[in-house]
């Protein structure tokens, strides 16, 4: 072979070998693009099962919020509601007691009247106290209504005085203690009540 077909040969082998080449970059290429699509695809994918995740989230949370503050305003009421029906059941009780404490007070009043033994005295007097004592740690206290104006929320007036001596409309009597449980009204006052000797004239 001439030297000139030997240069023609290299140069046609080298040329090849510059094809081969390129086109073995364009199959790389072709497959990292390929390869791109996938991954963007896996992104895509990944991003919209996050996205739902999140929304799925997001509800749980409302929910579980909503859930708690439904179970707090329940919680509430129903505490409400037991201090409600406490109120009314020990309400209920102190009033009942109340008859028995104004018994212990009757048998007071009747010891002195009858000039009674000083030791039976005593021994009623001393269950009243510790009766009356029982009560306080309730919550309860007795109505100084002597002196007092007439007050229809805290008194019951079952009879008038006609006089001078005070100012109109003041309790000159008590017919029945009344009690306050802590500032409510547990049972009112049944009282005497002053009134002027001109009204009582006129009618």
């Amino acid at each position: 072979m001439t030297e000139k077909h030997e240069d023609l040969f290299i140069w046609d082998e080298d040329n090849h070998k510059t094809e081969k080449h390129k086109s073995s970059n364009k199959d790389e290429i072709k497959e990292l693009k390929k390869e791109l699509n996938l991954r963007d695809e896996t992104i895509s994918s990944l991003t919209e099962s996050i996205n739902e995740k999140e929304s799925d989230i997001a509800k749980l949370t409302n929910d579980l919020l909503r859930a708690h503050a439904d179970f707090d305003n329940f919680r509430k009421r129903t505490r409400a509601q037991s201090d409600i029906d406490y109120n009314r059941a020990i309400t209920s009780v102190l009033k009942d007691t109340l008859n028995i404490l104004d018994d212990f007070d009757r048998a007071l009043h009747a010891c002195k009247r009858d000039e009674a033994d000083g030791n039976f005295y005593d021994g009623i007097e001393l269950i009243y106290k510790g009766f009356m004592s029982l009560l306080e740690k309730y919550g309860v206290k007795l109505m100084e209504v002597s002196g007092q104006i007439f007050d229809p929320n805290l008194h019951e007036a079952v009879a008038r005085v006609q006089t001078d001596a005070v100012a109109e409309y003041t309790v000159v009597g008590e017919l029945q203690k009344g009690y306050l449980l802590g500032d409510a009204l547990l049972r009112p006052a049944k009282v005497t009540v002053a009134v002027s000797p001109c009204e009582c004239e006129k009618e």
